[in-house]
């Protein structure tokens, strides 16, 4: 089981990389955080277009592009989602009215390229999800998840919230984000050892890999991540309530 999570476990390197930024660029000065990170957004860009024209995310250049961690982490494209993120955010904050049709359009084309892209393009074993295809993944999926933000944010602030159990979802993210690749070995190892006998279709496979997700995720948050945390939240109050005592 661990060995299945160890692989999940490095998108948090660039979590806690791009929260330690922010954090310092917000202690600075909050008024110029944004303008900080749209600047470093583009050269990051304008450096990722270089290594694609050049030839560093082709497997013939695996080597050269990850001799140190300046291509494949401090200017990966993927920190781009996570400025993208905090400058939208920012945005929103400033101006909450958004056109829901424009953003969901946005969702709509982005996701219909990701999916032609991943499917009818030649690419390496691992797609969009492996190193050598990072750039698209961030433009196509991370934008399409933007957007995705964006109309959710702007649905909740109309006050139509009619999707109740997707937000119960977006509550189990985190459990979801940790055990996805624990159910798809699961679903990968049954499919490889039942299939000659089933002949199910790989529609049939996927949807059995994306239910178990979706329900073991939220089992496992309703019963064990939120009592967890709610747990260690008393925990945390009690062991404060003496300190805050002493400084009255």
């Amino acid at each position: 089981m661990t060995l299945n999570l160890l692989p999940i476990t490095w998108t948090l390197s660039f979590e806690l990389y791009f929260y330690v930024g922010v954090a310092i660029l917000v202690a600075w000065n909050r008024f110029q955080a944004s303008f900080a990170l749209i600047f470093l957004a583009i050269g990051i860009a304008a450096l990722n277009i270089y290594f694609l024209k050049n030839g560093l995310y082709l497997p013939d250049n695996e080597a050269r592009a990850k001799a140190s961690l300046l291509v494949p982490f401090y200017l990966s494209p993927l920190t781009l989602e996570f400025i993208a993120g905090f400058l939208i955010s920012d945005w929103l904050d400033k101006k909450p009215e958004q056109c829901l049709a424009c953003w969901l359009t946005g969702a709509v084309v982005l996701f219909t390229l990701s999916y032609s892209y991943q499917t009818y393009l030649p690419q390496t074993f691992s797609g969009m999800a492996g190193f050598f295809h990072v750039c698209e993944r961030t433009v196509l999926l991370g934008g399409f998840a933007l957007c995705m933000v964006v109309c959710a944010m702007e649905l909740e602030r109309r006050k139509i919230t009619p999707f109740s159990y997707l937000q119960k979802l977006g509550d189990a993210s985190y459990s979801i984000y940790l055990s996805h690749l624990v159910f798809l070995i699961i679903v990968g190892k049954l499919f490889h050892k039942h299939q000659s006998k089933l002949e199910w279709s790989q529609t049939t496979w996927s949807l059995i890999a994306i239910v178990s997700i979706l329900a073991g995720s939220r089992l496992y948050f309703r019963f064990y991540e939120k009592p967890m945390n709610a747990l260690l939240k008393k925990l945390t109050q009690r062991l404060l309530t003496p300190s805050r005592r002493l400084l009255k």
